[in-house]
């Protein structure tokens, strides 16, 4: 049998080229290692060249004070407004019968006199809460209208009243006890003799004839007023705040272990909660006292941290730029070696 020789054929097929796909990713990986090198080395350099502390832009602040009781009334400036040392705050008046009638250890004088005074004042804030609820009144009976008005067109149902008018109901209820407290002040005020002296108490007719004006004690804005008009002011109690925000600086608090790092008139470098830089100078430091941190830098769930605390002041032109981020959260750097 004879065999025939046929042609032999290889067949081959043709695959892509992958190269590329595998230096692309090769490429993202080291990338990646890259960056995270970086990062270490950038945390390394932070944690070892710098001192990182924390601390928050503030002012100093001044606290007007009467020292005597006063009745303030008009004030004179508002909130915000720019005070100079000197300008006019408040009109007050005095009560003569106060200062002008005790002798030095006649004590039921003493007491009797500020029994009284105590009605008067007393008198003042329960007139002051009444007006206030008048005011209050008045809003939410104008919000009832309204409710009644859209009722009728179905946009509002009867229970949308109920919270409204159960407000009202309790308003007035605490109107009545309040009247009726007022009233009682003012049989009681009305026994204290008008011009003339009550036997063993030597009690003069409480008129307001000591007229004065207080007056601002430094520069700065006015930020708070902590009373109203007509309201009496036991000597020592807070009427006015005035922050000095002509002087702004940074309360900054460090770890105990970097003391031998802080010391006053070294540079330092501010980072703002917007992400810019600044630059201050270590005014005062404390090196023998540690005090734990404000409320909003502390920890809730931590316990009480002392730390270091030192006061930094801005560099020459930088201040105006620092008033903006006013008991703001700010980290601060100092180097660890000096040049």
């Amino acid at each position: 049998m004879k065999l025939r020789n046929k042609q032999t054929y290889i067949r081959t097929t043709k695959e892509e080229f992958t190269g590329g796909k595998t230096n692309i990713s090769k490429l993202i990986y080291f990338s990646v290692l890259i960056l995270l090198a970086c990062f270490v080395l950038f945390y390394l350099f932070s944690k070892f060249y710098y001192v990182n502390g924390i601390g928050q832009v503030v002012f100093d602040v001044t606290y007007v004070q009467p020292d005597r009781d006063i009745r303030i009334e008009k004030f004179l400036v508002g909130e915000g407004t720019f005070v100079k040392k000197g300008d006019p705050l408040i009109e007050y008046e005095t009560s003569s019968y106060l200062y002008n009638v005790n002798t030095p250890g006649d004590e039921g004088r003493q007491r009797y006199d500020m029994d009284t005074f105590r009605l008067h004042r007393d008198l003042e804030e329960k007139k002051i809460e009444k007006t206030g609820i008048e005011k209050e009144l008045e809003l939410l009976q104008g919000q009832l209208d309204s409710i009644y008005r859209l009722q009728s067109l179905e946009i509002y149902m009867r229970k949308d009243m109920l919270p409204v008018t159960k407000r009202i109901d309790e308003l007035r209820l605490k109107k009545d006890l309040i009247e009726n407290e007022i009233t009682l002040l003012n049989e009681l005020t009305g026994q204290v003799p008008r011009g003339a002296a009550r036997q063993g108490a030597g009690v003069q007719s409480f008129d307001y004839s000591g007229k004065g004006i207080i007056q601002s004690p430094s520069d700065g804005q006015v930020t708070k007023l902590y009373r109203e008009t007509y309201e009496v002011v036991p000597k020592g109690d807070n009427i006015i705040a005035i922050h000095q925000v002509q002087n702004p600086r940074i309360k900054a608090y460090f770890e105990q272990n970097d003391i031998q790092h802080i010391a006053s008139g070294l540079k330092v470098d501010i980072e703002f909660p917007d992400g810019t830089g600044g630059c201050g100078v270590i005014d005062k430091h404390y090196p023998y006292t540690t005090l734990p941190l404000p409320e909003e830098l502390q920890m809730k769930s931590e316990p009480v941290h002392r730390s270091l605390v030192a006061d930094i002041t801005p560099c020459k032109g930088d201040e105006e730029r620092w008033k903006y981020f006013y008991k703001m959260n700010v980290k601060v750097k100092v180097k660890r070696w000096k040049k």
